[in-house]
C-alpha cells in the first residue's frame, strides 16, 4: 500500500495507494488505490483486489495454512476487524484498537506490500478447491517493478523490467532503471563466501 521514500527512509510515500486518511481515533484507515496500477499480465488492479488480498493474507483461507507472522503488520497483530471497499477505488480497514503508527508499521515490514496472489487468477483456483495454489502456478504474476522472466530450480531466478509499472522518479522518468536482474542460486555456503 505504502513504501518508504528512497531519499528519506523515514518518510512514507504512496505505493499502490496514492493517498490515505485516518479517522480521528485511528481505528479506520482509508486508502485510495491508484488507477494506473496493473498486474504483470496487464489486468488492472482494483480496490476489490486489495480487499481480497488483505483478507486472504490476514484472515487466511479454510484448508490453507495461515501466512507467516511477517504479515502481522498488515493486520496489526490481530486487531484488524474488517476490510471494505468504499467509494469505488477506496479500501477502508477497521481496527479494534487505535493504530496511529499503521503506515510506519507497513513500511517497516516489507512483506506487507508484496501482493503476489492476484485475485483474478487465484480465486478461480480456490473456487475449484485448490486452496494451496501458489505463485508458480500462474507464472508469478504480481504488481512490482520487475516481472518473472525465468526460474531454474537450484540455478537462477531472472526478472525483467515491467514497463507498465506505475513508478516514476522525481523527474518523471519511468522506473525501474534496470532492464533485468539475474539472481544466481548458490546453495553451498563455501561457494557463496568464495
Amino acid at each position: 500500500l505504502v513504501i518508504a521514500d528512497q531519499a528519506d527512509s523515514f518518510a512514507v510515500v504512496p505505493g499502490i495507494a496514492e493517498s490515505w486518511t485516518a479517522s480521528a481515533d485511528f481505528t479506520q484507515w482509508t486508502f485510495t488505490i491508484r488507477d494506473n496500477a496493473v498486474w504483470h499480465d496487464g489486468t488492472k488492479l482494483t480496490a476489490e483486489d486489495v480487499k481480497w488480498w488483505v483478507e486472504f493474507a490476514v484472515f487466511g483461507v479454510e484448508g490453507r495454512p495461515k501466512w507467516s507472522a511477517g504479515i502481522a503488520a498488515l493486520g496489526m497483530s490481530g486487531t484488524l476487524s474488517s476490510v471494505e471497499v468504499v467509494r469505488g477505488n477506496e479500501v477502508q480497514m477497521t481496527f479494534s484498537e487505535p493504530q496511529p503508527h499503521y503506515l510506519r508499521t507497513l513500511v517497516a515490514d516489507r512483506s506487507t506490500f508484496m501482493m503476489a496472489h492476484p485475485r483474478h487468477l487465484v480465486q478461480p483456483e480456490f473456487d475449484n478447491g485448490n486452496v494451496l495454489v501458489a505463485p508458480p502456478a500462474f507464472d508469478y504474476v504480481a504488481l512490482g517493478p520487475f516481472k518473472m522472466k525465468r526460474y531454474v530450480k537450484g540455478s537462477v531466478i531472472q526478472v525483467s523490467r515491467f514497463d507498465s509499472w506505475w513508478g516514476v522518479d522525481s523527474q518523471g522518468r519511468q522506473l525501474p532503471y534496470l532492464d533485468s536482474i539475474d539472481y544466481p542460486i548458490i546453495p553451498d555456503q563455501s561457494a557463496i563466501i568464495a
